[in-house]
């Protein structure tokens, strides 16, 4: 858990309840049915009500601006050496990084609570008209490990801009973007994915445009339309074996990859959002369609509808449900990440993978339906009501989050997991400026019907900052882990040569008991 997990509710409030949204907006563009690309994301912050990253800078001139976020932890994993048949040393083992079985943010099992590296640039040139963005991005430190090239993500988003609020008069405007950039939508906060750092219907990662227009009915409810399209500018090479270098392609060499994808939406005062989305992922370069070759053209569909609502005085909530529908995934490249899986290949080792890990791996054809809830209530709000507040003084705050999955393969022989379910909650109590001490609870259950793959994890943290609201903080956390007897130690510890075949035939190491972490957090 962090401080920005703690305070997310209490510092967007301080808005003007009875104030229009022509009034809330001051000229800039209405929040979106998605988080913007030109917004920096936030991890584990805490912001002061006025902040809004969605504002365009109110000079007309060119200028340059530079923000910046990084989260560095130090994580130590508290275990033995043994692996899942007992082999190896039971004598207690520091590691680092930990191996534990929700470290891993493409696998299901991830929960946020030990989030790895990530430091973030954003360079912006430009007026409250148009601007170039590009942002520098890694989530791997090398001076503190080695030169993994894979996390070393470089120029990660490079596009342009342009900001027109008041190109319908009175009624609206447009945002456009054009370039690469990363549409956030099913985002369960305000800034960013929040408790499980995962959105429920997708993080666009693709070239191509973006445009969305708002239309303000009345002074209270506007109505939003969302449409983009593009595709991968490249997918990563394929012949033999994988350069340890490149990022892991699966098993099919993955094709020209586009995405179309369509969001509907409605609003009261910019407060309270529902909205219906539509994500289409598909190729269309298969050059051999013998099923025999296994190269075949793959599409998946993931549509729904969520409703957010923030700057209320009982609390922030999200509540979201998606459909999604693939077929022939493993050509599919990471045009859209969605619940902890980025790729064709990855989908299916999310959802559709065999129970027994010597069965043949489904094509990926069948359906993943979704629900995501997330509720964070602040005390000090609550009674300050109808006085603004926005985390200027002490506070509890109280969260509950979950996230359910059915998955149904219509490969006639498959034997995978059919529900997924995993919820925790956390309390935070900040009795004066420079302290917090907190709590959280999570249950992951990969599998409802079988408790043996579960494992809980109980947690105290405590935040130190210069003030109730500051943009930086110093988490010390200490999480410890109640494993089933399946549960195994996550990527790349889950599989050879960590350890000889064990039940069904999977392999790994055991988990650690328990995690000790530093974390250093800032914001600017």
């Amino acid at each position: 858990m962090s401080r920005n997990l703690q305070m997310t509710v209490i510092l967007i409030g301080g808005l003007c309840l009875t104030a229009p949204a022509n009034a809330q907006r001051k000229g800039g563009p209405a929040p979106g049915v998605g988080l913007d690309p030109s917004a920096l994301v936030l991890h584990e912050v805490i912001l002061p009500s006025d902040y809004d990253p969605h504002k365009a800078e109110p000079s007309p001139d060119l200028s340059f601006r530079f923000h910046g976020f990084l989260r560095v932890p130090f994580r130590l994993g508290i275990g033995t050496g043994e692996d899942m048949v007992g082999n190896g040393s039971s004598e207690v083992k520091l590691h680092a990084p930990p191996q534990i079985p929700d470290a891993n943010y493409l696998h299901w099992n991830f929960t946020n609570n030990m989030g790895g590296p990530w430091t973030e640039l954003r360079l912006i040139y430009g007026n409250q008209t148009v601007a170039a963005n590009v942002s520098i991005a890694t989530y791997s430190i090398t001076d503190g490990g080695y030169r993994d090239l894979q996390a070393q993500l470089g120029i990660n988003h490079s596009f342009v801009s342009l900001n027109l609020p008041q190109l319908f008069g009175p009624l609206g405007g447009i945002v456009a973007n054009v370039g690469v950039f990363s549409n956030l939508y099913g985002a369960a906060g305000r800034y960013g994915a929040d408790k499980y750092d995962t959105y429920l219907f997708g993080a666009t990662h693709t070239g191509g445009e973006n445009v969305r227009a708002f239309f303000d009915v009345t002074d209270t409810v506007t109505v939003h339309v969302e449409q983009g399209f593009g595709g991968k500018l490249m997918v990563p090479p394929f012949d033999g074996p994988q350069a340890p270098y490149l990022p892991y392609g699966g098993e099919q060499q993955q094709g020209t990859t586009l995405l179309n994808h369509l969001h509907v939406g409605i609003s009261y005062r910019d407060r309270l959002t529902l909205a219906g989305h539509f994500l289409m992922t598909w190729n269309t370069d298969a050059t051999e369609l013998d099923p025999t070759t296994k190269e075949r053209d793959g599409r998946m569909i993931n549509a729904g509808v969520d409703l957010k609502w923030i700057d209320f005085f009982f609390g922030e909530g999200y509540l979201g449900y998606s459909h999604v529908a693939t077929r022939d995934l493993a050509r599919l490249a990471g045009a859209v990440e969605f619940l902890h899986a980025n790729t064709g290949w990855s989908i299916i080792d999310n959802y559709y993978h065999p129970e027994t890990y010597d069965a043949p791996v489904p094509d990926g054809d069948g359906t993943i339906d979704s629900i995501m809830v997330q509720y964070i209530f602040s005390l000090s709000r609550f009674l300050w009501h109808p006085k603004p507040y926005w985390g200027q003084d002490r506070d509890l705050r109280i969260s509950v989050f979950g996230m359910y999955n059915h998955v149904d393969c219509d490969d006639d022989n498959w034997n995978g997991v059919a529900h997924k379910l995993k919820y925790g909650g956390d309390v935070v109590y900040t009795p004066i400026s420079w302290l917090g001490l907190g709590g959280r609870y999570d249950l992951v259950q990969p599998d409802l019907d079988d408790n043996t793959k579960s494992f809980h994890v109980a947690s105290g943290m405590v935040f130190l900052h210069t003030d109730f609201i500051s943009n930086e903080q110093i988490v010390l956390q200490y999480s410890h882990y109640f494993n089933g007897d399946k549960v195994t130690a996550g990527w790349p510890y889950d599989d050879e040569p960590y350890g000889p075949a064990t039940y069904d035939g999977a392999a790994g190491l055991r988990p650690d008991d328990g995690v000790i972490k530093i974390s250093a957090i800032m914001w600017w």
